[in-house]
């Protein structure tokens, strides 16, 4: 299991890209949970609970884009396509749990 947490104040994650499938460590307190991998740092929220990033560019006027919204169970979802770790909340469906 991952032992270390690394925080940021940037927001341009998509100039680094993103590869969801090679965040495969388990956090050290919550096995439940990813917490990056090899070489690679699993972010789980940038913007508030409910949103996600929004067509276009990561960041807009210095702030993160957060236009899109989800509708996650309980967790956040995934910054960069708004998938639900969790599955959606009730009386919500799709890939990203915005459709009734």
């Amino acid at each position: 299991a991952a032992n270390e947490c690394h925080c940021g104040n940037n927001y341009d994650y998509d100039m680094y890209g993103s590869e969801p499938d090679e965040c495969t460590l388990g956090c050290h307190d919550n096995h439940w949970e990813t917490c990056g991998g090899e070489l690679r740092l699993q972010i789980y929220s940038v913007c508030p609970i409910g949103k996600y990033k929004g067509a276009g560019e990561a960041v807009i006027d210095g702030k993160p884009n957060c236009e899109s919204q989800c509708h996650c169970h309980e967790l956040p979802c995934f910054y960069f396509n708004g998938t639900c770790t969790d599955g959606c909340a009730r009386g919500w469906r799709g890939d990203v749990c915005n459709e009734r």
